[in-house]
C-alpha cells in the first residue's frame, strides 16, 4: 500500500513509516528488525502522499503541500534523504500521474486565475510538452467572477490563514453584500485550495 502509514519495501529491504512525530508529515526509513536507519523527508510538509517507489534506484516520489498550504506539488527524495526536490513548477495546484517506471509525469495544474492545463514533465522536472489547456478560444468573451486567494493574519499573530474569494459580478466596494462561508475544518483539512 503505498501512500498509507507504513509501506513495505521489496527485497526486505526494510519499511517507509509515515509520521507527523516532529509536528510535520515526514517519512522515515527503518531497517527490517524495526530499527530507524533515517529520516527521508525533510521541511514543512501537509497532507504527504507516497506516489511511486523506485525500489532500484532508491528514490521515493510523493506529494506534499508544502511550498504553500493552498497548493499540491510533487517532489522526489533519496531513501536516505539527499536530493528532496520539487518537481511541480510555478504557482499551481498540481495532480500528478507518474509513468510505469516513474521517468515521466502528467500534471493537470491550474490556479484561481487560470482554468486546467495538461503537460508532461520528466522526472527531472522538465516540462517535455504541454499537452492541453482548457482555457478555449472564447474564454476571453465569456464573463466570469473574479476569485482570488488572500491572506488574513491569526488572532495570535502566528499564521497566515489562506481564504478563497469569489467576488460578486460587477462587485461595487462602496455597496454591501451578503456573505457566504465555509469555514475551515480543523488541522490538515485543507479547504481553501489555490486551483480552478
Amino acid at each position: 500500500d503505498q501512500g498509507g502509514r507504513i509501506t513495505f519495501l521489496p527485497g526486505n529491504k526494510g519499511f517507509i513509516l509515515m509520521s507527523d512525530k516532529d509536528g510535520w508529515d515526514q517519512m522515515y526509513l527503518h531497517n527490517p528488525d524495526g530499527s530507524l536507519k533515517n529520516k527521508i523527508s525533510s521541511g514543512e510538509h501537509w497532507s504527504t502522499k507516497i506516489e511511486y517507489i523506485d525500489s532500484e534506484k532508491n528514490i521515493i516520489y510523493f506529494t506534499s503541500r508544502k511550498e504553500n498550504s493552498t497548493r499540491f506539488d510533487l517532489f522526489r527524495v533519496d531513501f536516505d534523504g539527499k536530493n528532496q526536490q520539487r518537481l511541480t513548477f510555478g504557482d499551481y495546484t498540481h495532480s500528478a500521474d507518474l509513468s510505469p517506471n516513474g521517468s515521466y509525469f502528467i500534471t493537470r495544474y491550474s490556479n484561481a486565475t487560470t482554468p486546467d492545463r495538461l503537460a508532461l514533465v520528466s522526472n527531472k522536472g522538465k516540462i517535455v510538452a504541454e499537452l492541453g489547456d482548457s482555457k478555449g478560444p472564447d474564454f476571453e468573451t465569456v464573463k466570469i467572477a473574479k476569485t482570488e486567494i488572500i491572506r488574513v493574519i491569526s488572532e495570535d499573530g502566528l499564521y497566515q490563514l489562506p481564504i478563497r474569494i469569489t467576488w460578486p459580478m460587477n462587485f461595487d466596494p462602496s455597496k454591501k453584500y451578503p456573505v457566504m462561508i465555509n469555514i475551515y475544518g480543523g488541522p490538515n483539512a485543507g479547504t481553501v485550495r489555490d486551483g480552478w
